[in-house]
């Protein structure tokens, strides 16, 4: 497909993303930020989290307006699913408008490092990032913010596997405030220390890494949220699968840590330290880490962001990260069912049609069925593929351990 095809698809896949934008105001992590933002206007608390410093200047615009703002505002706080009117529409489109910001940015840099890994398809790379439906469900209809620190996490990919200096610098400095607003960024920082040559380049990770995590915990401490529950209860770092546990500690430990780990023992030990293979090993140490997670829908954007990358610069893998991305989905759908009671994926019931496959999903997520086999059966799925593809990427970056895997076949058992 030429560049002008995949242009016009951009152009389509935007606006396709500014109409889901708006009609879709009833996402569970909008309406969670909109009322940090209301709150933290009143004094009540919440000024310290970075994304309500991010969405209040588009908030006191609105409120500059000469528009009804009481009652959209008091439609959002309590929670009433209902057609926000007008004036409702033009706050979803401003507090929204930095999340779309942040999913265009992150799909430039993504075809940036396709770029600069020796794809010359950037421009294909950039719209099926774009255009990727769950990206727009997350984002764009639910209101994620996570859509920021997914972007600074490619970008501290990008940059400091780039042999310049400048470029370490920025990979510095986004890789510090991405682990200063959402913790998780930090998960590349075992990748790229094990691919950074020498304690010169290791060091600032380090750095980074620490002072990052400091600020993160200091902004939870100012919210009134104890930093140590916070990262027990509300840490992507620390969730655990219930169909996994295996000891009565797990749910601290955390399989998904402990898959990590060995995965990122295994890449130290065995795999080439090429610039090329830092993203297939990255790619295979999240897969083990997400394979045990307890994830909430927007955390898995982390995968979603660099499967795309993978897929333009790889040709294999492909028909994988597309199951994985289906399994999730469906996953999702019956777990948090993408909506609340009146609402249709984060869009109010405007038909009966609506009304109709609203309640049906409810129906269907709510079954007994499906809470005690579909949903275990899906998730188990999940994370078989993962580990699976995983460990082919660890077979394939690792010479060394394909070698010696392959003499023990061929040695004789006793």
């Amino acid at each position: 497909m030429g560049n002008k095809r995949w242009t016009l698809l951009l152009i389509l896949g935007l606006a396709v993303k500014l109409i889901l934008m708006l009609i879709a105001p009833w996402g569970f992590d909008f309406t969670h930020t909109f009322k940090m933002v209301n709150y933290s206007l009143r004094g009540v608390g919440f000024n310290s989290a970075p994304w309500v410093w991010v969405t209040v200047p588009f908030y006191r615009l609105w409120m500059m307006l000469p528009l009804n703002h009481s009652g959209v505002a008091e439609t959002l706080l309590k929670g009433e699913v209902k057609p926000l009117g007008l004036e409702g529409s033009l706050l979803v489109f401003l507090l929204k408008l930095p999340l779309l910001t942040f999913d265009l940015a992150c799909g430039v840099v993504l075809s940036l490092y396709a770029r600069k890994l020796g794809s010359m398809d950037w421009l294909r790379t950039l719209a099926l990032w774009v255009l990727n439906p769950y990206v727009t469900l997350v984002v764009e209809m639910g209101g994620s913010m996570d859509a920021l620190p997914v972007t600074l996490m490619a970008l501290t990919v990008f940059l400091y596997m780039s042999s310049r200096v400048r470029h370490s610098v920025g990979g510095f400095a986004s890789l510090l405030v991405g682990v200063a607003v959402k913790l998780y960024p930090v998960l590349t920082s075992p990748i790229l220390l094990i691919f950074q040559g020498g304690w010169r380049r290791r060091g600032p990770v380090l750095v980074a890494s620490t002072l990052g995590a400091g600020l993160y915990f200091y902004w939870v401490w100012r919210m009134g949220v104890d930093p140590l529950y916070s990262l027990l209860n509300y840490s992507p770092v620390t969730f655990h699968v219930s169909e996994f546990m295996l000891t009565p500690y797990d749910s601290r430990i955390g399989l998904a840590t402990m898959a990590a780990f060995l995965y990122g023992v295994l890449v130290y030990r065995y795999w080439g330290r090429g610039e090329s293979e830092a993203l297939p090993a990255l790619m295979g140490f999240l897969l083990a880490y997400f394979a045990f997670l307890n994830w909430w829908p927007s955390y898995l954007l982390v995968l979603v962001a660099f499967m795309t990358l993978h897929t333009h610069v790889s040709s294999e893998g492909k028909r994988v990260y597309l199951t994985l991305i289906l399994l999730a989905f469906f996953f999702e759908l019956s777990a948090f069912g993408f909506g609340y009671p009146n609402s249709l994926f984060f869009i109010p019931l405007y038909s009966s049609w609506m009304k109709t496959a609203s309640v049906m999903l409810q129906t269907w997520a709510s079954h007994v069925v499906v809470k005690l086999v579909v949903e275990p059966l899906l998730r188990s799925a999940f994370t078989a593929v993962s580990l699976y593809q995983a460990g082919k990427l660890l077979i394939q970056g690792s010479p060394t351990l394909l070698s010696l895997l392959r003499r023990l076949e061929r040695e004789p058992t006793s």
